[in-house]
C-alpha cells in the first residue's frame, strides 16, 4: 500500500487510495489515513526515515458520510 510506504518515508499521516470498505452492509467507499508509531517519547518531528515504525495508527473515513456531512452543513449556512 503506497500510502503505508509514504507514512514510513515522511514520519507523518499518509492517505490511501480509495478503497472498498468491505465490513460494512452496504458498499461503501473510504480511505485510510495510517500515521506511524515510533518507540519511545519524541519531543518534535518524529524521525522520519530513520526508524521502523512499531505500528500504524489507522482512521478511517467513510467518503458518503463525508460528503453527506459537507452538505448538510452548507444548506445551513
Amino acid at each position: 500500500m503506497d500510502a503505508i510506504r509514504r507514512a514510513r518515508l515522511h514520519g507523518d499521516a499518509a492517505a490511501s487510495a480509495p478503497l472498498r470498505l468491505v465490513q460494512e452492509e452496504k458498499e461503501r467507499t473510504g480511505i485510510l489515513i495510517l500515521e506511524p508509531a515510533y518507540p519511545g517519547p519524541w519531543k518534535g518531528d518524529a524521525p522520519s526515515g530513520k526508524l521502523t515504525p512499531i505500528g500504524f495508527a489507522v482512521g478511517v473515513i467513510k467518503v458518503d458520510e463525508l460528503v453527506e456531512s459537507a452538505v448538510a452543513q452548507s444548506c445551513v449556512s
